[in-house]
């Protein structure tokens, strides 16, 4: 495991979203720690994979309850 920092447009290919969502979430502070490399976006590795994870979990959660199981 690294600890070299996301990028957005690393964060946005693994999640499934497009990368200027990526760069909405760390302007407003959701991702905890991101900050400006210059003019690039870096997110925290860790704070990176709690939002990938807790992505996961609500879209596994809402697609249960769906019963699409």
């Amino acid at each position: 495991m690294t600890d070299r920092p996301w990028t957005v447009s690393e964060l946005a290919d693994t999640a499934g979203v497009n990368a200027s969502y990526v760069r909405r979430l760390c302007q407003s502070g959701t991702l905890a720690g991101s900050y400006l490399a210059g003019k690039t976006w870096l997110i925290p590795r860790e704070a990176g994979d709690q939002w990938l994870a807790d992505r996961r979990k609500r879209f596994d959660n809402s697609f249960n309850k769906r019963g699409d199981v």
